[in-house]
């Protein structure tokens, strides 16, 4: 009898395509992850989380649109339970200490 594993599904929130595809890339290669869907947009991503409930949230500070991916990550997690790495190459002081709240 074979075990089955469940995979992990991703939601990936992510502005810059070709970092995206470059995720989605590595994640299936690894294996064990579902990449449910590719957003670019904040208010976007929090429809999509809504709707589809993802098990891990992959999310850039930076987004499309009038909301930061850690304004996305506070409003997602007002109704959902989800873990969240943050992708981003803005090592400013700001950023680390506003992601960290």
């Amino acid at each position: 009898m074979t075990k089955e594993h469940k995979l992990t599904r991703v939601l990936i929130i992510e502005d810059d395509a070709f970092i995206a595809l470059l995720l989605k890339e590595f994640l299936n290669k690894w294996g064990g992850y579902e990449i449910i869907d590719i957003v670019s947009e904040g208010e976007r991503a929090i429809e999509v989380s809504k709707e589809l409930n993802p098990d891990l949230l992959l999310v850039d500070i930076h987004l499309e649109g009038d909301l930061s991916g850690i304004e996305v990550v506070r409003r997602i997690k007002k109704n959902q339970n989800v873990p969240v790495l943050y992708i981003t190459a803005d090592l400013s002081d700001e950023v680390i200490t506003t992601s960290l709240l």
